[in-house]
């Protein structure tokens, strides 16, 4: 049962459809869905899954693969939060051991991300690159945290993920360059959909309110775990 219910939080195919339209349709919940999906994915991991078949291991493979496609066509920041987290946390079916640390890796950078582009939703922002273009210009601590999250989540994460998968990987040897291909894929379309925040000539009429050091601080720490999550 822990292992059916898992399917949804840890999504893959065909669970994660199930999950995808409650995120598409549920508009008003939109503020709050991906922390509680984090939380309930991690929930169901730390009880352990088990050892899982060639066909979940496929199922967690096409998963990625999809999701990594549906990466090029997001439209908001909101959707590549999802869409990120189903093309990377699926991969820890391929090691249900480490599928705690797995997920971790992802969740904290993923959920601060969440976190900073609440701050801006609270002050009327719409989280879309046209609406968010330049803002990083005049919020220095935005946009610095905003970084290293990106980094952590985009380049950090995937690394702990790919050498937790280094059995797998080794045992066969085609699953390498489709990860490695997926690995290029996040970190172009990461990049490029965050980049306008960074670089970009802001335009608006209103100028959002920079991060205050209540708020900075426990997603600061919550990065400095990323960091040193390998030696817990």
């Amino acid at each position: 049962m822990i292992k059916f219910l898992a399917f949804f939080t840890v999504p893959i195919v065909p669970f994660s459809f199930v999950t995808e339209y409650i995120f598409e349709n549920c508009k008003s919940c939109r503020n709050f869905f991906f922390p509680v999906l984090v939380l309930l994915g991690l929930f169901f991991a730390g009880f352990g899954v088990g050892s899982v078949g060639l066909l979940v291991a496929l199922l967690a493979l096409f998963t990625s693969a999809i999701y990594t496609y549906k990466l090029f066509r997001v439209r908001d920041y909101e959707e590549w939060l999802f869409t990120y987290y189903v093309a990377t946390v699926s991969l820890s079916w391929l090691s249900p051991g480490g599928m705690l640390f797995f997920i971790t890796a992802f969740a904290i950078p993923l959920t601060v991300i969440h976190f900073l582009l609440y701050h801006l939703k609270r002050q009327g922002a719409k989280p879309e690159p046209e609406s968010l273009k330049g803002i990083g210009s005049y919020l220095s601590g935005f946009s610095t945290i905003l970084f290293i999250a990106l980094v952590a989540s985009l380049v950090i994460a995937p690394a702990y993920s790919l050498l937790l998968l280094s059995g797998v990987l080794r045992a066969n040897i085609l699953v390498a360059p489709l990860l490695i291909a997926e690995w290029i894929a996040w970190n172009w379309v990461g990049f490029k959909l965050f980049s306008p925040v960074f670089f970009g000539e802001y335009k608006g009429e209103k100028r959002y309110e920079d991060l205050d050091p209540a708020e900075a601080f426990p997603l600061v720490f919550l990065l400095l775990m990323t960091f040193i999550l390998p030696l817990l």
